[in-house]
């Protein structure tokens, strides 16, 4: 009975163990509720676009914490700035101009939507330019396939595979630049 009572002693002082957490082990799950809370902000921002949503939120904390929220908040509102998604992509920059912009964010912000434009601007502009050859090249694919006449309609020139290699290739024309600029306004964000 006293090796049993030996063993179960060793159980519980190993559990006692187990149950505190260093220091270090604290602050990381701190860290990680309030990177949690900052992603959770921005995503509700993005989703409804209440311009108060984010410095309210992110006012309720203090220093380490409040940065962390606010560093995650702006990583997610970055991530949403995209070559396709003009919406998206311009709430987002509001987003972050509501976090607290000075100059030299807000002229990021203006490069970023500088690019942005400059993107759509060349996609319409190619979709014109190649709108005639894309759809013989359709057409002349559609005729290989002994589908001709009446059962083809209009032809979509927006979608099918020579149109998706031109958008590729002006996306990584483009996409450089932007992840420039968003890896600059990060930097300039998180430096406050």
């Amino acid at each position: 009975m006293g090796e049993m009572k030996s063993a179960l002693e060793r159980a519980l002082e190993r559990a006692e163990g187990l149950g505190t957490l260093s220091p270090e082990e604290m602050r990381k799950r701190k860290e990680g509720e309030h990177i949690l809370i900052g992603e959770g902000l921005a995503k509700r921002y993005l989703e409804h676009g209440f311009s108060g949503v984010l410095p309210e939120g992110i006012s309720k904390y203090n220093g380490e914490e409040k940065s962390v929220v606010a560093r995650a908040a702006l990583s997610v509102l970055l991530q949403s700035i995209g070559l396709e998604d003009n919406d998206l992509s311009e709430k987002a920059i509001r987003g972050i101009l509501d976090l607290k912009g000075d100059e030299r964010i807000e002229s990021t912000c203006q490069e970023i939507e500088g690019v942005l434009y400059e993107y759509h601007q060349a996609k319409q502009r190619c979709h014109q330019e190649k709108r005639a050859a894309i759809e013989k090249s359709v057409r002349e694919s559609l005729h290989r396939r002994r589908i001709s006449g009446s059962a083809v309609g209009e032809i979509n020139t927006g979608t099918g595979e020579e149109w998706k290699r031109i958008v590729s290739e002006l996306q990584s024309r483009f996409d450089g630049r932007l992840s420039k600029l968003k890896t600059s306004l990060f930097r300039l964000k998180t430096e406050d």
